[in-house]
């Protein structure tokens, strides 16, 4: 009886080691853990100081090089960014605009100052797409309806006033100038701008 629960404690021990590595791959999920080592465990040796994959130590890229072909599912998918570290994007747009609050809570969330220099440096790391911002790091370019507007630009040669007028009432003064700016003219023109 000893030697069937010692085999009980063993491969439940195993499943727990194989849950731990695969929650350790960058990105994956506690879904993916639990999918992994409920279906991969009897794949592992655990000798009761290491998890070995056929012979070897199980490491992270190991693991995903072994399963990735036929179990791609249980792995995040591979960017860029897979590795980056998960930051709220308000906070971020705030620390770049230069609110030492902000900047503090980002240290604290990351742990480091160096951490979070490196993620306020890093451009890429935005969680939207590369528009301006005023002076409290607040959004100012265009949204996808402003985009969508643009595309059959009224102020342009397609001049169409009743449109002009539908712009400015969905979607604001500021964003019709901007609008009208693109195609050279102004909210309130009488006629397209001459093309030179």
């Amino acid at each position: 009886m000893t030697e069937d629960l010692e085999k009980v404690l063993r491969k439940a021990d195993r499943i727990q080691r194989v849950h731990e590595l695969w929650k350790a791959i960058p990105g994956a999920t506690d879904e993916m853990a639990i999918a992994a080592s409920s279906t991969l465990a009897e794949r592992f040796d655990w000798t009761g100081s290491v998890l070995n994959l056929d012979g070897k130590p199980a490491t992270a890229e190991a693991v995903r090089e072994y399963f990735g072909t036929n179990y791609g599912f249980l792995f995040p998918s591979k960017s860029e960014n897979a590795d980056a570290p998960k930051v709220d994007q308000q906070l971020l747009a705030s620390a770049r605009a230069g609110n030492i609050t902000a900047k503090g809570r980002l240290v604290r969330q990351l742990g480091s100052l160096a951490a979070a220099d490196a993620v306020l440096a890093d451009k890429a790391n935005t969680g939207a797409d590369d528009t301006a911002r005023d002076e409290k790091g607040r959004f100012v370019g265009a949204t996808p309806q402003e985009k969508e507007a643009a595309a059959n630009n009224p102020w342009g040669p397609n001049w169409n006033a009743t449109r002009q007028g539908q712009i400015v009432r969905q979607l604001g003064i500021e964003a019709a100038q901007r609008i009208a700016k693109a195609a050279n003219s102004h909210v309130g023109a009488v006629r397209p701008a001459k093309v030179a």
